[in-house]
């Protein structure tokens, strides 16, 4: 089990997609990363776009950690994905 996972995470929807596992010794991802990643930009209709709200402005797209990710948001992403429970971030 990995120690760490990282995502991008849609700040409008709450949607999460994972990058990226580390186990404490560099990064690696899962096959099929490139289809996720199409998918998840293709999903919703404006996300293919730029993703800042222009200067000043704050990101619709954020990379967090699975610490950094709220248990609600977590969930729905365990439920959608149906992995394995019992990764959580707390």
């Amino acid at each position: 089990m990995a120690n760490n996972r990282l995502f991008i995470m849609d700040t409008e929807t709450g949607d999460i997609i994972m990058l990226a596992k580390s186990m404490g010794v560099g990064w690696y991802t899962r096959g099929g990363i490139e289809q996720r990643l199409d998918d998840f930009f293709d999903e919703d209709g404006d996300r293919d776009q730029g993703a800042s709200y222009g200067a000043g402005g704050i990101s619709r797209l954020v990379i967090r950690t699975e610490g950094e990710i709220p248990k609600e948001l977590w969930d729905k992403h365990m439920e959608r994905t149906q992995q394995p429970v019992g990764v959580n971030n707390g």
